[in-house]
Parts: structure tokens; C-alpha cells; sequence
């Protein structure tokens, strides 16, 4: 009898270790977390699209977006609101929460990532070049561009040309950051 089962669509497998206190053993099974593959693809579009100016360390700034405030952006502009001189914070209605760093519970868990980027299947996000970081945050944060991070995103989520169209030059974006 064949026990694989298949991954549902639309999903991402994570690993869980549970520890059973009567047997002192650790079990491991696989959780398959489900993501909203609309909104997926629309990050993809805006990242590659060149529309968003890229910063890094918050979300927005006067001086653009990180890769999580351009995810941010997708789901509901409305949102972000001025806080001092240059920064904006994200305030979301569903889970009351004020964020200027890292990713709303509402958006990351449509997402199947963790508040700063972090893949759910543990492994890293590994740019062409063999830089590895756990977390989109890191990798927008050191100088990869939104076509890069937009292919990490297509390789994540199994977004095919199929889905969204290639850009050119054997990029997955239009190399805009």
C-alpha cells in the first residue's frame, strides 16, 4: 500500500517535530499551509512591474518600499499611515496591529511566511549567486533587487510562465528595483 500523499494545491509543506512526553520520542509529520495564490501572483506583478521604488530596513519610507511593504501595498493601500518625517506604519483592522518592520498576521499567514519573510518549509531563500538568508527581509535588506526576490517568490510558490508571463532577457522580471 502506498502511503505518499500528495500535496494539495496551493499549499506549502511544513516540516513539524512534536514531542510525545509519555514515549520521551520526537515524531515528525508534515503540515500543508495554504496561501493565497492570487495575491501571491499580484506580488510578483508589482515586484517586477518597476512601479515600486525599493528601500530597505521598514516597510515604506518617503524613499520607497521593501519587498514586505510592497506585499503590504497589494493587499490594502488605504492602510499605510505618515508616522514622523519620513516613515510609514501599516495599521491593519483585522488584527489591530501597528507595524513598520515586519509583516501583519493578516498578511503573512495569506502568504505561508513568517512576519519577516521566513519560509515555512525551513529552508533559506538562495539567491543565483549562492547567498542564502532565512528571511525575505534579509534579502531585500543586502542589496537583492524586487526581480530577484520576485523569482525566489515564483520558485516558493511554483508560480510557472504559465501562471504569469516571463519578463525578458531570461529574467523572470524586468530587472527594475
Amino acid at each position: 500500500m502506498d502511503n505518499t500523499v500528495t500535496q494539495p494545491p496551493n499549499t506549502i509543506a511544513k516540516p513539524v517535530k512534536d514531542f510525545d512526553l509519555a514515549t520521551d520520542a520526537i515524531t515528525e509529520h508534515i503540515e500543508y499551509v495554504p496561501f493565497d495564490r492570487d495575491l501571491v501572483i499580484d506580488v510578483i506583478k508589482a515586484l517586477e512591474s518597476g512601479s515600486y521604488k525599493q528601500t530597505n530596513n521598514y516597510l515604506h519610507t518617503l524613499d520607497g518600499y521593501c519587498c514586505l511593504g510592497v506585499m503590504c501595498d497589494r493587499v490594502d493601500a488605504s492602510l499605510w499611515q505618515r508616522e514622523g518625517l519620513r516613515l510609514f506604519v501599516y495599521k491593519t483592522l483585522d488584527d489591530a496591529q501597528e507595524v513598520a518592520t515586519v509583516l501583519p498576521q493578516s498578511i503573512y499567514s495569506r502568504l505561508a511566511i513568517d512576519a519577516n519573510g521566513g519560509r515555512l518549509d525551513g529552508r533559506q531563500w538562495t539567491l543565483p549567486s549562492g547567498l542564502e538568508f532565512s528571511t525575505l527581509a534579509g534579502v531585500n535588506d543586502n542589496g537583492a533587487g524586487f526581480d530577484e526576490i520576485a523569482n525566489l517568490m515564483r520558485d516558493y510558490y511554483g508560480v510557472t510562465a504559465e501562471d504569469l508571463p516571463l519578463g525578458p532577457a531570461g529574467f523572470h522580471g524586468n530587472g527594475a528595483t
